[in-house]
């Protein structure tokens, strides 16, 4: 019997592996497909999918880093009113140019 085989119900080592990776995987944003092929498929078409997912994951590093500075300039500043503070309005600018961007690179949005 090799280590992931179960028996009687009990988990190996082979499964929590598998878990681990599915779970980390996921957390990564994959999808189950990308998941799937790094373990299944054929070696230029697991490489080709997880391009692009690295890709994608590049992008939403990118917006949720620019978000966060959106947060930490609100957070900050002593302006009444958010949306009167010039700081804050130039960032959001740069933020919606960079929604922008993104909707057009993105074959979900296109």
């Amino acid at each position: 019997m090799h280590e992931g085989a179960g028996q009687d119900g009990i988990v190996g080592v082979d499964d929590l592996v598998r878990v681990a990776f599915v779970l980390c995987g996921k957390e990564a944003g994959l999808s189950l497909e990308a998941i799937r092929l790094m373990v299944t498929g054929d070696a230029e078409r697991r490489r080709a999918v997880l391009r692009r997912e690295a890709a994608d994951l590049r992008a939403r590093i990118a917006a949720a880093q620019a978000a966060l500075e959106m947060i930490e300039v609100g957070a900050n500043c002593p302006h009444e009113d958010l949306l009167q503070c010039p700081h804050f309005r130039r960032g959001l600018a740069r933020q919606a140019v960079r929604i922008g961007e993104a909707a057009a690179h993105s074959p979900v949005l296109r």
